[in-house]
């Protein structure tokens, strides 16, 4: 898992442009952001993936990136509809849930949205650490003893300079991939909706 991303609402395309941010940038600096720390080896994936292929979600569409970004948005390619085969490798990572009879029900929580990320980031950070990835260790890596998971295998292959992830400068992944929000200023202090924000 290379980042997590969220929107209010409903899936859309800046859950899409929130995870690509989050691929892109440091993973201790980013946990910062909603107040968590964790250790520079916990998540150490940091670019972006060179191609991605999208689920025809509701966020799906060129809105990822600026008319202009012919460079920092990798590669994608779309699976065709109704077709969960084409992206498999994708769909049998999700987890999987017993399906409950009845009318439709809703968890309710307790957390803000930057407490829902948070956990969203450090079930990530676990699930690194916890899939299988036994198929993908090479002979080199048996000898190694390189854990069978996606987060040891990461490790071990960018040790040896093979990542091929594209790097881009916190600006401009602010910049590129974050919505931008409007402020206002008053005596009281600088507003976002109805959060009040100050500085001594």
């Amino acid at each position: 898992i290379a980042g997590v991303g969220a929107a209010y609402g409903s899936e859309d395309t800046d859950a899409y442009r929130s995870m690509l941010f989050c691929a892109a940038v440091d993973k201790q600096w980013y946990a910062s952001l909603l107040g968590l720390q964790i250790g520079k080896d916990d998540w150490p994936f940091v670019g972006l993936p060179l191609e991605l292929v999208g689920d025809r979600g509701p966020g799906e569409s060129k809105a990822m990136a600026p008319d202009d970004d012919c460079v920092l948005l990798p590669d994608r390619g779309m699976a065709p509809s109704f077709t969960p085969q084409s992206k498999a490798t994708v769909e049998s990572s999700h987890p999987r849930e017993m399906a409950e009879q009845g009318p439709p029900s809703y968890k309710q929580s307790s957390l803000t949205a930057l407490g829902l990320m948070g956990r969203e980031m450090l079930q990530a950070i676990k699930d690194n650490e916890c899939s299988d990835a036994s198929s993908r260790l090479t002979p080199a890596m048996v000898a190694d003893r390189v854990a069978a998971n996606p987060h040891a295998i990461f490790r071990w292959l960018n040790a040896r300079g093979r990542s091929d992830a594209m790097t881009i400068s916190r600006e401009v992944a602010v910049r590129r991939y974050l919505k931008p929000v409007t402020f206002t200023l008053n005596a009281q202090g600088l507003w976002l909706l109805s959060l009040r924000f100050d500085s001594t």
